[in-house]
């Protein structure tokens, strides 16, 4: 294999910050979304053996100063989010690494900021994930696969990627490149995610993005991260004052420090 699991048993801690900017238009009126850089601690503790378990565990979400985001935007959150808990996920890696998740756990799932900041961090880390091949291969190696991602809103997308291998150590670590394309046909949304009383279908999405990866031979999780995404959305939004056309852009980026 170009890359095999970690040997043993361990624990892994990473801190994950994310970027969201984008627009939101109806009836000629244009909105920003100028949100702060949002920082989530992830806590994994790896099992052994093939497939290899997995739990981890996260901590409340944390906002990093920034002077670009909205102030107004940046007291809401924060009032939002205080006293939320974290998340708790469980789970299985096969040999392609590709994760699995078997169960989790969502305290805060009635908490409509924090259920969207869960989805957003979903949606930048989708960009990551990386199925490796079952044989050895070069520096300089394309492979390809497909799969689905799903958007803030719920939407489900049809996605094709491609990785490419850009450095491989003589201890097992690697550095990968992934881009990714993504479509969406006509759908309903899911009703978690809107305000009571309202109700939305997707009518055409498209999305696209690009995802630097390092990984260690001794660890589970990319011991260095940088993805990059944008998506566009046309909605049809049907609620009390009617039915209105929404365009949606999202831009998502995340990394590690």
């Amino acid at each position: 294999m170009l890359r095999d699991l970690p040997p043993v048993a361990g624990r892994e801690s990473r801190e994950l910050v994310l970027d969201l900017r984008g627009t939101q238009s109806s009836q000629g009126v244009t909105g920003q979304i100028l949100a702060p850089p949002i920082t989530l601690a992830v806590e994994l503790e790896r099992g052994s053996g093939t497939p290899l378990p997995w739990t981890a565990s996260t901590g409340p979400f944390g906002l990093a100063e920034d002077g670009l985001a909205d102030p107004g935007t940046v007291i809401a959150m924060q009032a939002a989010l205080d006293g939320t808990q974290g998340l708790e996920l469980e789970g299985t890696v096969d040999r392609s690494q590709a994760l699995t998740v078997t169960a989790s756990r969502h305290p805060d799932a009635e908490n409509r900021q924090h259920s969207q900041l869960t989805a957003a961090f979903r949606q930048a880390l989708e960009l990551a994930r990386v199925r490796f091949p079952d044989e050895p291969v070069g520096v300089g190696a394309r492979w390809r696969w497909s799969d689905e991602e799903r958007l803030t809103v719920g939407a489900t997308l049809k996605r094709e990627l491609v990785a490419t291998l850009e450095e491989l150590g003589e201890d097992g670590s690697c550095r990968l490149r992934v881009e990714t394309s993504s479509s969406g046909e006509r759908q309903p949304l899911g009703a978690a995610m809107l305000p009571e009383g309202w109700s939305a279908e997707l009518t055409i999405a498209s999305g696209s993005g690009t995802a630097t990866l390092a990984f260690s031979p001794d660890e589970l999780l990319p011991v260095e991260l940088e993805t990059d995404g944008r998506w566009e959305a046309q909605l049809l939004m049907s609620g009390p004052s009617g039915t209105t056309e929404q365009a949606l852009t999202q831009h998502l980026s995340a990394h590690l420090r």
